[in-house]
C-alpha cells in the first residue's frame, strides 16, 4: 500500500477554480483573465514552495516508488548498474577503436555520459506520467503538484547515486582524480536538478492534457540520445561541434560530468544552463497558473 499522505493547502491564492454548470454541476474554469494572471502566477509560485518545503513527503515517496519496484529482486537496482558495468566491458573498447580515441580518456567518458544521461532522460520521460500517476492523490485533496513532479527527480536521483558505484573502479583502474574541480558537481547538481523538476512539471502537464503527447517525449529522447554526445567524443570534429550547438541537453549532461573527470566548466556552459533553466521555471509556473484547477478534470 502506498503511504497516506497528509498535507494542508492554502486555496485561497487561486480563487474558487470552478464555475457551476446547469444542473449544479461544477467544471473548470476557462483561461484565466489578464488582470487574474499575476495573481495565479504568485499562486503557483505560493504551491511550488509549499510542495518544495515538504520535502519528507516527497523523499519518502520517492523511497517507496524505489523499493516496491525491486521488492522481490536479490540486487534490487543495482542489477541496472550491473548492467550498465557490462555493456560498458563490451562498448568501451569497441567504439574506442571505432572513433580512433585513447581508451583511458575514452571509457571514463562515457562510463558518465551513459550515468548521466539514463539520469537525465528518465527524468524527463516519466515526468509524462508526473501528473497523472499522482491522480488519486490529486482527487482527494489539493495538495501541490510540484509534490509529485520533485518525488519523480528524488526516485531518479536515488538511481543515479547507485549507478554511479559504476565509476568507481573504472576511476582507481584508469588513475582519474577529479581533485577540486569536483566541488564544481554541487552547484552543477542544483542547477540540473531545478531545471529538470521544472521540465518535469511542464511535460507532465502537456501530456495530462494530450495522452498523444508521451509518444512525441519518447521518440524526441531517443533521437537526443544519439545527437548527445553519450557515446561520441566533440572536440576536433566541425560537423559534430554544429550539431550540438543547438543541443540544450548537451551543456546540462557537461555540467555533471566534467566535475568527475576533472575537467573545469567553461562559462559558456554555465550561462547555457542557466538560461535553460530560467525558461523551464518560467514554462512551469505559467502553465500551473494557467492550468492547475483544471488538472484534476483531465487525471
Amino acid at each position: 500500500m502506498a503511504p497516506a499522505l497528509k498535507f494542508t493547502m492554502t486555496t485561497a491564492a487561486w480563487g474558487t477554480g470552478v464555475r457551476r454548470l446547469p444542473g449544479g454541476t461544477m467544471g473548470p474554469t476557462s483561461i484565466p483573465s489578464v488582470t487574474a494572471l499575476p495573481r495565479d502566477v504568485e499562486g503557483a509560485i505560493r504551491e511550488w514552495w509549499q510542495g518544495t518545503k515538504a520535502a519528507p513527503a516527497w523523499l519518502t515517496l520517492a523511497w517507496y516508488d524505489t523499493v516496491l519496484r525491486y521488492r522481490k529482486s536479490l540486487l534490487g537496482p543495482l542489477w541496472i548498474t550491473l548492467s550498465i558495468g557490462i555493456m560498458l566491458m563490451g562498448m568501451g573498447p569497441l567504439y574506442s577503436l571505432i572513433f580512433g580515441v585513447p581508451l583511458g580518456g575514452y571509457f571514463p567518458y562515457v562510463t558518465l555520459g551513459i550515468v548521466f544521461w539514463r539520469f537525465i532522460s528518465s527524468t524527463i520521460t516519466e515526468g509524462c506520467t508526473a501528473v497523472t500517476g499522482a491522480g488519486r492523490y490529486m482527487k482527494q485533496a489539493p495538495f501541490p503538484l510540484s509534490l509529485f513532479t520533485w518525488r519523480l527527480v528524488a526516485k531518479n536521483v536515488i538511481h543515479a547515486a547507485h549507478d554511479i558505484l559504476v565509476f568507481v573502479p573504472v576511476a582507481i583502474y584508469f588513475g582519474i582524480a577529479p581533485g577540486w574541480h569536483a566541488l564544481a558537481f554541487v552547484p552543477a547538481f542544483a542547477l540540473v536538478v531545478l531545471t529538470l523538476q521544472a521540465a518535469a512539471t511542464v511535460i507532465g502537464i502537456a501530456c495530462a492534457r494530450f495522452s498523444d503527447f508521451t509518444q512525441v517525449v519518447m521518440s524526441v529522447m531517443q533521437m537526443l540520445m544519439f545527437l548527445t554526445p553519450v557515446f561520441w567524443v566533440p572536440e576536433g570534429d566541425v560537423s559534430r561541434s554544429r550539431i550540438i550547438a543547438y543541443n540544450p541537453l548537451y551543456y546540462p549532461l557537461e555540467l555533471l560530468r566534467r566535475p568527475f573527470l576533472g575537467q573545469e566548466i567553461p562559462p559558456e556552459f554555465w550561462v547555457r544552463t542557466g538560461v535553460l533553466c530560467a525558461a523551464a521555471c518560467m514554462a512551469a509556473l505559467l502553465l500551473t497558473a494557467l492550468k492547475r484547477r483544471q488538472l484534476v478534470y483531465w487525471i
